[in-house]
């Protein structure tokens, strides 16, 4: 019985892998594809046994390299220049090495290659600083981690590593800020990001159930956005930040519909931990939807200042991300307007806003009528998330529309000049209502449950 039912996970796991690459070649459509995944429970199967001893192999690859690092540098002092080369290149050949054999005889073993690849990666950041020490090549960080992270992304190509993948990403964090001052403004995060983006994206579509894909979903998801508002507001003139609310905003509804798109091709399922790209999405547009009720945020209070600063290189550049990034969610807020799916239509609307709204203030200057329409949109948000939720008798959509009301009454009653004794019986006043809907739909769905 053991045997037959790891045969039968085999073969779902199988399946589930294959998926989205039928969907993409116009097999399966995609509600076809959720079918099948809801009919086998694809999303409940657990990972293969082998995900302990690709942990452990990772962390012992992580600690076999910390600590021959630490070791080589109690003693560093103590050895000559030719011994200092040798153990800094001895220690490449040896990671490369390692990988070259976890390649040759255990190329499908997860625990192998992202190991092999975790403890190259370590050794190749430790060769080049060690190697530039011995020398004296003079540099500055960021030339430092330009060249690890560009030493390591053909290795995460070659051993399929996604740990890998992952520390490159985090790696790249230094390069906005460290190379703002060289000849490259630090546009070299964009180099790297985009050299790792056709990795992601074959992993996210082919292979997203797997645990290790879901790990690097997620720091994709969470670090790209912290790396671009780096990349943006910390540039040598300092001038593209006022295109923050834009650029933003187009970022957050593309991740959004990057990970509505990984779901109807069965990648993923919707809602939850799985969906790392909807759910970073989601909350971003929604805090950009707030943040837009407010008027400290937007630019541009004349038309002379949006045209001084259209003038500067950074701001062209992230005027230009921000539509580019703005197209395809714009599309399909359109498509889900005519579907009337109003929930979702102003949710991937949201660039359009922002596009309009900074310009509008610079021609007219009245704050008033861009807070107006930031605030009528973010009602409008709240209220279609709040409605779509009770038709769907989504417990999690419905809160999440109430979460978005809630807050922006509360804003606007800490806005409005009102007593403290107002202010407080207008809070317990939403704590109820949130209360109460929650209750009431609870009790609804129970009752469609035991009377359908």
């Amino acid at each position: 019985m053991a045997e037959e039912h790891g045969k039968r996970e085999r073969h779902l796991r199988w399946l589930r892998d294959e998926l989205p690459e039928l969907v993409e070649r116009e097999v399966l459509d995609g509600a076809a594809a959720q079918r099948i995944r809801a009919h086998y429970a694809l999303g409940t199967l657990r990972e293969p046994r082998n995900v302990a001893l690709l942990i452990f192999g990772a962390l012992g690859a992580l600690l076999v390299g910390a600590g021959l690092i630490l070791i080589i540098a109690h003693n560093w002092d103590q050895l000559g220049r030719p011994v200092r080369a040798a153990i800094s290149i001895g220690l490449l050949v040896a990671a490369q090495g390692l990988a070259g054999f976890a390649l040759w005889r255990h190329p499908r073993s997860a625990a192998w290659t992202e190991s092999s690849a975790l403890f190259l990666t370590l050794c190749t950041g430790a060769s080049v600083a060690l190697i530039s020490q011995t020398y004296n090549i003079q540099g500055e960080l960021g030339d430092f981690m330009l060249t690890w992270t560009a030493l390591v992304v053909p290795a995460v190509y070659l051993l399929r590593a996604r740990v890998s993948a992952l520390v490159c990403l985090v790696l790249a964090l230094f390069l906005p800020e460290t190379r703002q001052r060289e000849s490259d403004f630090g546009f070299s995060y964009l180099l790297v990001i985009g050299a790792l983006a056709p990795y992601l994206a074959l992993v996210v579509r082919r292979q997203a159930g797997q645990a290790r894909t879901l790990l690097l979903s997620w720091g994709a998801a969470l670090t790209i956005p912290i790396g671009l508002s780096m990349l943006l507001l910390s540039g040598p003139a300092g001038d593209a930040e006022d295109l923050a609310l834009p650029f933003f905003s187009a970022l957050f509804a593309a991740s959004y519909l990057f990970g509505q798109r990984l779901a109807e091709s069965g990648a993923t399922r919707v809602p939850g931990f799985t969906t790392p790209f909807t759910s970073v999405g989601l909350l971003g547009a929604l805090g950009f939807a707030l943040v837009m009720t407010f008027d400290d945020p937007w630019p541009w209070r004349t038309t002379f200042s949006m045209a001084r600063d259209l003038r500067e290189l950074e701001v062209q550049v992230a005027l230009g991300c921000s539509v580019l990034l703005a197209a395809q969610p714009l599309r399909a807020a359109l498509a889900h307007l005519r579907a009337r799916r109003f929930d979702q239509a102003l949710l991937l609307g949201l660039p359009l806003l922002a596009l309009v709204g900074a310009p509008l203030l610079a021609l007219t200057g009245a704050e008033l009528l861009v807070m107006l329409l930031g605030n009528a949109y973010a009602l409008a948000l709240g209220v279609a998330l709040m409605l779509a939720g009770l038709s769907a008798r989504s417990l999690r959509q419905t809160n999440i529309g109430l979460a978005t009301l809630s807050v922006l009454f509360i804003a606007r009653f800490l806005d409005a000049e009102l007593s403290m004794i107002a202010r407080g019986v207008a809070m317990v006043a939403v704590g109820i209502a949130f209360v109460g809907v929650n209750v009431w739909l609870v009790r609804r769905t129970r009752r469609e449950e035991v009377h359908p």
